[in-house]
């Protein structure tokens, strides 16, 4: 589903009109909480009882922090080339990595 969500993060970036754009939108919306949900639901799965909590805690730390500066490294990216390219750039980023844990396991698919 992350990889669906980056394709559509890549359509919004090359989309030119604005009803097309506001159909990505609310797809891109709802990938997005298919893909939190799906993480979040992963992550407790994967760690074990008696570490659940402190597993969350350090997730939410990583993920709460680093997507501001995720959003600063784009946004000082977008003063330097296109915004529309950098978007792109994100969308292709998260296809990436969806790939990358697509072809190499790492405990998931059993969880």
């Amino acid at each position: 589903m992350q990889a669906v969500y980056g394709l559509l993060i890549v359509a919004f970036s090359l989309s030119r009109t604005l009803w097309l754009s506001n159909v990505l939108l609310f797809l891109i919306g709802a990938a997005l909480m298919v893909v939190f949900s799906s993480v979040t639901s992963l992550i407790q799965l994967i760690a074990p009882n008696e570490m659940r909590g402190r597993v969350m805690s350090i997730y939410m730390v990583a993920f709460r922090g680093g997507m501001p500066l995720g959003s600063l490294a784009s946004g000082i990216l977008a003063t330097f080339i296109d915004p529309t390219l950098v978007i792109g750039i994100n969308g292709g980023l998260l296809v990436v990595v969806a790939a990358y844990f697509l072809v190499r396991s790492h405990g998931v698919r059993e969880a």
